[in-house]
């Protein structure tokens, strides 16, 4: 017989230590991929924030300017956008920012050379941690993004206030009419308010980026055709970019020589603004009405008539105000730089603009106040009151009826938005 082998409690042990010395490299493999795989997932995420927040930055700026670039970006403010909000945005790793590629547009995707939209692509360099025991040098990250800019149809009123409340507001049995889409742009929760009867035919529909407020015991039907929706993009200023008149390269504008009576004025800077009244039949010749330090006053049963015009208000304060049975039968430029505006007040002017009190309104172009607050009231009413409202606020409210006729050839809104 064999005699069997005794085993000593030191052949056990040494048999153990290799078991452990041969699974510990796996472990260690599987402890550093879990380890480093974490912080290259936390990376990867904020490397794609970063490229969201710069492609969105190019894409508000291609949308900016997207009236007098068509999309691309000759001057390269939406490339630096881009890079500015990477560098501002950096995830701060020891080697930083390997890379920031900017198309405009994209070369890759389901956007690519379309104009109006642009990719961007972040690529960053993380260190190793518990993985440099298995290698050298770093990881590269990259993350891709792309920002869109839609070009949509002509809005017939364009509300830029940001986040008021009311920003657009109708009411005491008002009535509005429009061919194309409403845009309210205030973020705030009752940035449309509607009560008292007030309705508007919105056959192009309304878009809210905030909310809007009615009545408990309405529903939208009540007072919209068209139910508006809300947390929609924001919309920008499609005229955002468009300097003001020069008033060096204007004459002294020719106002009325008497008080009464038919008679012609003339287009220049007119210092202190300009007010018409005591039931004079106004002619005003084509070209731009610069109010210097004041306003544009009709009233007291005044008509004017004139073609090719433009009234542009100042930052010293004046508004525009139709008042007192007053009769406005005005068309815009139809060439030059401000082709189709029939009133532009400049962007520093918070004044209101004000439309009541029997006023009758036959104006075509587009009302362009980025900072007033426009009030159409008291018995006004009129067949067109613009073709298109860019203004700040609006309130419609005391029974007066209002149409606005939006032609395809009005300006168009641009809606900036991440697609990739």
């Amino acid at each position: 017989m064999t005699p069997r082998r005794i085993m000593h409690s030191r052949d056990r042990h040494g048999a153990a230590a290799v078991l452990v010395a041969i699974c510990l490299v796996p472990l260690l493999m599987v402890t550093a991929l879990v380890l480093d795989g974490g912080v290259l997932m936390a990376r990867r995420r904020q490397a794609q924030a970063v490229a969201d927040a710069s492609a969105h930055a190019a894409a508000c700026l291609l949308a900016k300017n997207y009236l007098s670039d068509a999309g691309k970006d000759p001057h390269g403010k939406a490339r630096d956008a881009a890079i500015g909000f990477a560098a501002l945005n950096s995830l701060e790793t020891k080697n930083g920012i390997a890379s920031v590629v900017v198309n405009i547009p994209p070369t890759s995707g389901s956007f690519a050379k379309e104009l109006g939209n642009v990719e961007v692509i972040v690529t960053y360099n993380q260190p190793r941690c518990f993985s440099a025991m298995f290698g050298s040098g770093t990881i590269p990250i990259t993350a891709r993004s792309v920002g869109r800019t839609i070009l949509g149809q002509p809005a017939s009123i364009l509300i830029l206030d940001p986040s008021a409340s009311g920003a657009f507001s109708m009411s005491g049995g008002a009535k509005l009419t429009t061919n194309g889409g409403i845009q309210v742009n205030s973020t705030n929760a009752a940035a449309v308010k509607a009560d008292n009867g007030a309705f508007a035919e919105n056959a192009g529909g309304m878009n809210i980026v905030g909310g809007y407020s009615l009545p408990g015991w309405a529903g939208p039907s009540n007072f919209f055709s068209e139910t508006p929706l809300t947390n929609q993009p924001n919309m920008t200023d499609p005229y955002a970019e468009l300097a003001a008149p020069d008033e060096g390269k204007l004459g002294k504008g020719k106002g009325p020589a008497k008080s009464s009576g038919s008679q012609t004025i003339s287009p220049g800077v007119f210092d202190g603004g300009l007010s018409l009244g005591g039931g004079s039949k106004i002619t005003m010749k084509p070209g731009v009405y610069f109010m210097k330090n004041g306003g544009f006053t009709v009233a007291n049963g005044v008509e004017i008539n004139g073609s090719g015009v433009m009234i542009f208000i100042d930052k010293g304060g004046g508004s525009l105000n139709f008042q007192g049975g007053a009769k406005i039968n005005l068309t815009p430029p139809t060439s030059g730089d401000y082709s189709g505006i029939a009133f532009y007040q400049d962007r520093n002017n918070k004044s209101s603009v004000n439309i009541a009190n029997g006023a009758k309104v036959n104006m075509t172009g587009t009302i362009y106040a980025p900072n007033g607050a426009v009030a159409i009231a008291g018995g006004a009413h009129g067949a067109n009151y613009g073709t298109q409202f860019i203004v700040k606020s609006l309130n419609i409210t005391n029974g007066v009826k209002v149409t606005i006729n939006t032609p395809d050839s009005a300006i168009k809104t641009t809606s900036p938005f991440l697609a990739e």
